[in-house]
């Protein structure tokens, strides 16, 4: 066996880096390249072998036998002679210059001749270098690529700073789904509901070049310093001298301002509101003309429904709606302009459903969830995710707490004294509304009726007052005394409202049913139905619409309905939703869900022990939901109070400023 004496190791650079430093010179010499590539009518002289090892595509070309092949040249489509050239700096080099101009038509360049290592370079860089200015190109550019995680960032740079980027010229890119899911979408940032509505009405005016020239001016307000939105980047300029250099930084969003626009709507003509557009738009079939021309004008009714339109301020109903060509000569338009006002000057209408167009946006954690009071402490339910529940940490001011109402976005206490108190998620602290009176009074109920709290009192001489509050402005207010009804010997079971008509049930002891009385607050006086109810011990009522319902502890659910003549309601017996005694402290309707509220163990055994099919009522309510409660609780209300995102990161703040002075 022959003694191996030298392993002949070679001192000098590798074949490999040898090759590859000739090739990248020959690049520029020419004096073996064996393959030409014309582009823009730009020649490359270039190598097979190195297109061969590197390209995708040009290794299918050289293998194909195609006459690309025996011809040893190729022309190229849809690529700039500029791109290419980077294409194949990287190609021979592994190295680019990539700017914020050129880093898009590079990728979709590398993207078509298969240049992996170029795609996942360039794609990285679009990840790195994400702007307000670039966030919607960038977003497009994913969606093409299949790139999520650019994709996911895009559109978070986006809603986060929506009150920039709609007044960039990229906002027009956007197509008829994409502005829909945009404003439809709950984590948007705005500082108000209007700023979506004017830019949806830009967005459609863009489809013919038609920008309204408020751009202009929301531009220099922005350029004058609007301190709600911080850039997340400068322009980034160039974005790598050479792809080695590996940006870390990353984006910081800042967090908008939400400011609540609550003005209310004012009652205008719309046919005064003049302008120079509507001139030239005056028949429906101009509009036709006009919506063939601008197809997203065709969807302005659709991209409207999306957003939260029940949100806007009056200024931007009869400011920029009602004055608003698009709009006025739309059917349906109109019609979602109609509904704003009517919820604006309705706001008891507000409690009996759950809108998504007056959902707020970025809400608390008292959002959509049940409350209710139970010794000077209110308790919250989240019944989407479990049915326990717990205190809130609001410290309410009231002491013997009596009623409880969610109104206007708005929560209001009242106690023993007549003081009412009010939560609004604006201050995030508890206003007084009225001083505490010098004599205790029972408060039966307190319901909103119009834009007014409603209060039904007891009083020294056995008879009930009626009384009502005005809630238009904070500060020093009264209850003003509207009606007096007096029912000797009677007890009250339950007292609800179908607009300005209280609906009082009356139980008396001895008699086998309960008695409806309709009192009018308009007219101030009563009517009492001819119909009764069977004797219930308890009684509980929910609203549907222009309907109220009351519920007995046997099950039996009835329907109460307005007539135009007296005595002006009307009962009719439902169905019986079980069959057994069962302590039910109340009832509210979510959705579709009637949530029932039960305060005894033994009525929860009666229930297991009796198998429930799926009750539901057409058009009310699809399935009914028991959810345990203590006998203290009282006051059920779904609340939809929505906390300022803002006000959430200052609470926070200031508890950490708090705990560092501690320690």
């Amino acid at each position: 066996m022959s003694k191996l004496i030298d392993r002949g190791t070679c001192t000098e650079p590798s074949v490999a880096l040898l090759l590859h430093k000739a090739l990248v010179q020959d690049r520029e010499d020419q004096q073996f390249s064996d393959f030409l590539v014309t582009v823009d009518e730009v020649e490359f002289k270039c190598h097979r072998l190195v297109l061969f090892t590197r390209s995708g595509f040009f290794r299918s070309l050289l293998t194909s036998g195609m006459k690309e092949t025996t011809e040893g040249k190729a022309t190229l489509q849809n690529i700039s002679s500029d791109v290419f050239a980077i294409v194949l700096k990287w190609i021979y080099e592994g190295e680019a210059n990539l700017l914020e101009e050129n880093v898009i038509d590079v990728l979709f360049a590398a993207d078509q001749l298969d240049v992996q290592s170029l795609v996942s370079k360039c794609q990285y860089l679009l990840m790195q270098n994400l702007s307000l200015e670039n966030c919607i190109r960038f977003y497009h550019t994913s969606k093409v690529f299949n790139h999520k995680e650019l994709e996911e960032k895009s559109w978070e740079i986006l809603l986060e700073n929506f009150d920039c980027v709609c007044i960039s010229d990229e906002f027009y890119t956007l197509n008829t789904d994409e502005i829909m899911s945009v404003v439809s979408d709950p984590r948007l940032n705005t500082r108000s509901e209007d700023v979506v509505i004017e830019s949806i009405l830009r967005w459609v005016r863009s489809d013919a070049g038609q920008v309204s020239d408020n751009q202009e001016i929301e531009k220099n307000k922005k350029a004058e310093g609007d301190k709600h939105h911080a850039p997340i980047h400068p322009s980034s300029g160039e974005i790598g001298a050479f792809v080695q250099g590996n940006g870390s930084a990353e984006p910081a969003i800042d967090q908008a301002n939400h400011d609540r626009s609550d003005t209310a709507a004012k009652c205008v003509s719309f046919g005064d509101c003049k302008s120079a557009e509507t001139e030239g738009l005056t028949t429906s079939t101009d509009y036709v003309d006009l919506k063939t021309h601008q197809p997203r004008l065709e969807r302005l009714a659709d991209v409207l429904e999306a957003s939260r339109y029940l949100l806007v301020s009056g200024n931007c109903v009869w400011q920029t709606l009602a004055c608003d060509p698009l709009v006025q000569t739309d059917r349906r338009c109109r019609a979602i302009q109609e509904e704003i006002i009517r919820y604006k000057t309705r706001l008891d209408s507000h409690q009996s459903a759950l809108l998504s167009a007056a959902e707020h946006r970025w809400p608390g954690y008292l959002r959509d969830v049940l409350i209710s009071y139970a010794n000077d402490k209110l308790y919250y339910i989240n019944f989407r995710h479990s049915h326990k529940w717990q205190e809130i940490d609001l410290d309410c001011p009231v002491k013997g707490m009596q009623c409880l109402v969610y109104f206007d976005s708005n929560i209001y206490v009242t106690g023993v004294k007549k003081q009412v108190h009010v939560y609004t998620p604006i201050n995030m602290k508890w206003l007084t509304l009225t001083s505490a009176e010098h004599e205790s009074v029972q408060t039966l109920a307190m319901l909103p009726v119009g834009n007014e709290l409603v209060a039904v009192h007891t009083s020294g001489n056995g008879s009930y007052i009626v009384e009502r509050l005005s809630i238009q402005c904070f500060g020093p207010a009264k209850w003003l005394q509207v009606g007096e009804f007096l029912m000797r010997g009677m007890e009250v079971a339950s007292i609800t409202n179908i607009g300005s008509k209280l609906v009082v049930f009356w139980r008396q002891a001895g008699q086998n049913c309960v008695i409806i009385e309709c009192y009018d607050l308009m007219q101030r006086k009563s009517f009492l139905l001819p119909d009764h109810l069977t004797f219930s011990s308890s009684l509980v009522t929910f609203k549907h619409g222009d309907d109220v319902f009351a519920l007995q502890e046997n099950g039996s659910l009835w329907r109460i309905s307005l007539l135009q003549s007296q005595p002006y309601l009307s009962l009719k017996h439902e169905l019986c939703l079980w069959n057994f005694h069962r302590a039910v402290g109340g009832a509210i309707l979510v959705r579709g869900i009637l949530m029932v509220f039960e305060t005894s163990t033994e009525s929860r055994k009666n229930a297991e022990a009796q198998a429930e099919e799926r009750i539901s009522l057409e058009n009310v309510f699809t399935e009914i939901e028991f959810i345990e409660s203590s006998p203290a609780q009282k006051g059920y209300i779904h609340s939809m109070l929505h906390l300022c995102k803002v006000h959430l990161l200052l609470k926070i703040f200031g508890y950490y400023l708090l705990f560092l002075c501690i320690t």
